[in-house]
């Protein structure tokens, strides 16, 4: 299933959706433009990774910023805001796969799972000319389970990692002003230098490169890896044997808060990321994709939609701290995803260039 997924995530792909991107990126500073003040840029953000994943992954338009209860949003919150029901079905999946199993838990809540299948097929359907309508069925009545399963995920893991990153980056440059002004530079120079806001130029952006790389190390998205051991493992200078099958989990986010690696791991320092090639040279400790054959598919897709969404932001805004923005932060510890605890609330204002 993964190399039949992985051509719709090459360059050439990543480039035919950028203007989808962006066209909803101006929807959200359009958003936020009339709601200027006081905000919970959490929900923002996660509205605009909501719009982004459901039209690149469905061909919908989610209408997030139109609608405060717009049905893919209600969806998305169904999946990842903490309930009773969420935290014990995960913490089965992940800890008794046994009893998940024999109980025949979903992992998704009926009604999301049902919502984003009858939207995905009906896409199926019809984007299809009346001659190939039939084939598509078939295909669907032979894979529709597994391809319908695909899109799910994508949505799932695409729109909280997304928006968790780009909300996250915002707070620590709501707390560090002169970084946030530092980084505003470099994306007006670079928007005027190309005329605009290009796929190309998006990739010379060096400091907000290292601004999200940062940022994925102290907030990862996912503060653990699961994995399944596919034969029995004896590690090495020990009589420790993983046994097949065993599930192993990978702190992700104690490797990355570890001073042998990252010194001063509490401190927000992007230039820590000025050359890529310095870390994982000898084992593997930055890990906010996962890596190796499992790696995240959509790794590039995901670097893009939040470079995009940070860049239409801080190109015409400025967010600043107020006294309800967490500092330090607090992460909730029921929650499935790292999230801060009082949420991600930040004052927002238009951005005022300084007359020359």
């Amino acid at each position: 299933m993964r190399s039949k997924l992985t051509p719709a995530f090459t360059v050439g792909k990543l480039k035919g959706m950028f203007s989808i991107i962006n066209n909803i990126g101006l929807e959200m500073n359009q958003y936020i433009r009339k709601n200027l003040g006081q905000q919970e840029f959490k929900e923002i953000c996660a509205k605009f990774s909501t719009d982004v994943i459901a039209k690149c992954a469905f061909g919908i338009n989610s209408h997030c910023f139109e609608y405060e209860d717009a049905n893919f949003r209600e969806v998305g919150r169904s999946i990842f805001d903490f309930s009773w029901r969420n935290g014990i079905v995960h913490s089965s999946y992940f800890f008794m796969h046994g009893l998940a199993k024999l109980l025949r838990l979903n992992f998704f809540e009926k009604r999301a799972v049902t919502y984003l299948s009858d939207a995905f097929c009906n896409l199926f359907y019809m984007s299809s000319s009346f001659h190939n309508k039939m084939i598509v069925c078939y295909f669907l009545f032979l894979e529709g389970e597994k391809v319908v399963a695909q899109a799910i995920q994508f949505f799932a893991a695409g729109f909280e990692t997304t928006s968790t990153t780009i909300a996250f980056t915002l707070y620590e440059l709501c707390v560090q002003p002169q970084l946030q002004d530092k980084l505003r530079c470099e994306i007006i120079n670079n928007i005027k230098e190309n005329n605009g806001i290009t796929y190309e130029a998006l990739q010379n952006m060096k400091i907000l490169e290292m601004c999200i790389m940062e940022t994925l190390r102290k907030y990862p998205a996912v503060p653990f890896l699961d994995r399944r051991c596919n034969e029995d493992y004896k590690i090495d200078g020990t009589d420790i044997v993983i046994e097949k099958g065993m599930s192993v989990f990978i702190p992700t986010l104690a490797l990355h808060y570890d001073p042998q690696y990252f010194p001063e791991p509490d401190k927000y320092k992007p230039e820590r990321f000025s050359d890529k090639n310095n870390y994982n040279v000898d084992g593997l400790y930055y890990l906010p994709f996962g890596e190796g054959p499992r790696i995240c598919i959509g790794e590039r897709f995901g670097m893009l939609v939040t470079k995009l969404g940070l860049v239409h932001i801080l190109s015409e805004f400025e967010v600043e701290r107020i006294p309800d923005t967490p500092v330090p932060m607090e992460f909730e510890p029921k929650s499935l995803l790292l999230q801060s605890k009082v949420g991600l609330p930040m004052r927002v204002k238009e951005y005022q260039p300084i007359s020359e």
